[in-house]
């Protein structure tokens, strides 16, 4: 004890900070029956509209990181070539490009590593498999989902558990992107 009643902590070890989750914020674009795509191969600028394709730009802006599946990282590697990129695969090995980080999400744990490299704001990209992921696992934050009118009958769905959306999200905003039909709608998770 030093004079006044102080302690001598010299010898206690510092608790080291623990880094704070991201911010996770969906970003998707699906057709009115609900899906991404056609199938693995049909990419989402082709039919998307002007005015979702500003609306993504400006949101995936305002992100620091991007998680997205390898078939995504795949088809969109030269566009998200400038941004911090987790991509979600079972063959981490075998890296989509160098500058991505690559894991299993399986076995291990994409938010603390994301959190380790200091991520704030994270825009999850899809396919559907890393949004299932996602809201299987209660991550996300936000969800901004723009419905577009045209119908695909068949192919690859936004989500397999829509119903996990409404239960973890709570939808907070809808307006329409534009005068032919398509629609925004935000989702937000109400924090305790």
């Amino acid at each position: 004890m030093y004079a006044f009643g102080m302690t001598d902590f010299t010898n206690t070890p510092t608790a080291h900070p623990t880094p704070t989750n991201p911010h996770l914020v969906c970003l998707v674009a699906q057709s009115r029956d609900g899906f991404i795509a056609k199938d693995s191969t049909h990419r989402s600028e082709t039919w998307v509209s002007d005015e979702d394709k500003t609306h993504f730009h400006a949101k995936l802006n305002e992100c620091d990181w991007i998680i997205a599946g390898r078939n995504t990282a795949e088809q969109y590697a030269n566009t998200m070539r400038p941004y911090n990129c987790l991509v979600f695969t079972q063959h981490p090995e075998n890296k989509v490009a160098e500058h991505f980080a690559h894991l299993d999400p399986e076995v291990d744990d994409p938010i603390a590593y994301l959190a380790a490299h200091g991520a704030k704001r994270v825009a999850v990209l899809g396919g559907t498999r890393v949004y299932d992921y996602c809201l299987e696992n209660n991550l996300l934050d936000e969800v901004w989902l723009t419905i577009e009118p045209t119908d695909f009958y068949s192919g690859l769905p936004a989500f397999n558990k829509a119903h996990l959306l409404e239960e973890h999200l709570s939808l907070k905003a809808h307006e329409d992107l534009n005068d032919k039909g398509t629609e925004l709608l935000y989702y937000k998770k109400d924090y305790a």
